[in-house]
């Protein structure tokens, strides 16, 4: 498996991503017990549009996950970190987080939002030394929990 720079205003490659992304987001959107993830209604056209960075990892040439961010010159905003469902559990997440660390990360404070209902993303973030800052309630049934992980 490698890890590369996506160039997201590529049509196929934008494709790519909305097909991962989507089959990912149904898997949290039953996690967190909320069907209105904005990325599950992303087109496209709107990551082609997309300001983000975006680096994905394939296995041979599937991409099979991937991370988007936004930086300035102190802080990194995790805007989306999914995972293809069939390739779940196999350390995709971590060797993304990992990338972005050591090669994005090393004088920055990363931030991260994520359902406060979904734990396995929560575990995850901790495992690289993220902490809980802060929760709110974004719709009557939803909770978000935002992580920082210190320069």
């Amino acid at each position: 498996m490698t890890i590369k720079e996506l160039v997201s205003n590529d049509e196929t490659i934008a494709t790519q991503i909305i097909h991962v992304q989507k089959l990912s987001y149904q898997i949290e959107a039953k996690i967190i017990e909320f069907e209105g993830i904005p990325g599950l209604k992303e087109t496209i056209d709107d990551v082609i549009k997309s300001e983000e960075t975006f680096i994905g990892m394939y296995s041979e040439d599937q991409l099979v996950g991937f991370l988007s961010f936004t930086m300035n010159d102190t802080t990194i905003d995790i805007c989306k970190l999914v995972v293809h469902p069939s390739n779940f559990k196999q350390g995709i997440a971590s060797k993304l987080i990992s990338h972005l660390l050591s090669n994005f990360g090393d004088s920055k404070t990363i931030i991260v939002h994520t359902g406060t209902k979904n734990s396995p993303a929560i575990n995850l973030y901790k495992k690289f030394h993220f902490i809980e800052s802060e929760q709110f309630l974004i719709e009557n049934t939803l909770s978000i929990t935002r992580l920082i992980r210190n320069k």
